[in-house]
């Protein structure tokens, strides 16, 4: 699977929300001048007839979005295990990231999307978590990063660089505001790194001061960048889950779901995260 190495991968199923993952992946391959997959998984008791028949569409998805956007675009077909089948095949295609699309929820669904994100966790690149609402043609301009405490900080700097070199996207620092003199150390020190790793590649950024701590400050993101229709915000996921996180899910996942329906890119803290090439 050479061809598809490093490239957007979008997870397909045909639907609405399946559609809009599509054209973020359409997006974000031009962002970072990667190519395109399209994954679509069956069940394994699917019949031969329907698998064709997806087979087909996927093929004539693919034909199209290369005669329109002008992008290299390859297709694969699985059948599994949905989250763990997506998990392997990322992992096989070495993708750059991930983009998924979480259809909206009624507000009696409290727990939409944990499944998801408990799979994530093994995810060793990025990924992108859409909705129902389309891209506009300038999306993915700019880039809303929430600054917090934490020391997981630094590989969500680097990936918010990429969209800086690789699209000239603009980006937004929005730096907790702590009491505790240790928190406010360790969001001063994320800073001074990501103006020292912004100015080393002169990109376009900026420093919005906030008023909310690192418990508040994602949530803060979202409402500022909902206002912007061409922006997407970078969060870190939770590191290490505890019985709370495992039975109604880590703070990420209101996240991901928000109502405004702002794309969210989520970046796992881990070592062995995945990076682009030049």
């Amino acid at each position: 699977m050479h061809q598809h190495k490093q490239n957007i991968l979008a997870l397909v199923d045909f639907s609405a929300t399946g559609e809009v993952a599509v054209n973020y992946a359409i997006k974000a391959s031009k962002a970072f001048n990667r190519g395109l997959t399209l994954l679509y998984i069956s069940s394994t008791t699917t019949d031969q007839t329907s698998i064709n028949q997806y087979r087909d569409k996927l093929c004539h998805l693919s034909d199209e979005i290369k005669t329109t956007e002008q992008i290299n675009v390859q297709y694969i077909l699985e059948s599994g295990p949905i989250y763990q089948t997506l998990s392997r095949i990322s992992q096989t295609i070495e993708a750059a990231t991930i983009v998924y699309g979480l259809a909206p929820s009624s507000k009696f669904k409290l727990f939409h999307g944990l499944d998801f994100l408990k799979a994530s966790r093994s995810f060793k690149m990025p990924f992108i978590v859409v909705q129902n609402q389309n891209p506009s043609n300038n999306q993915l301009e700019t880039v809303y990063l929430p600054i917090t405490h934490k020391k997981e900080e630094k590989e969500k700097l680097i990936w918010a660089s990429y969209f800086g070199r690789f699209n000239q996207s603009q980006i937004v620092l929005l730096p907790a505001k702590e009491s505790d003199n240790t928190a406010k150390a360790q969001v001063q020190a994320h800073l001074v790194f990501a103006k020292k790793l912004f100015d080393k590649f002169a990109l376009n950024y900026e420093i919005h001061q906030t008023s909310k701590n690192s418990f508040s400050i994602r949530k803060e993101a979202i409402t500022i960048a909902s206002k912007n229709k061409n922006s997407i915000v970078i969060i870190t996921t939770t590191k290490h889950y505890g019985p709370e996180e495992e039975i109604i899910g880590p703070p990420e996942l209101k996240i991901i779901k928000n109502r405004e329906q702002v794309p969210v890119m989520c970046v796992n803290p881990r070592n062995d995260l995945y990076i682009l090439c030049e």
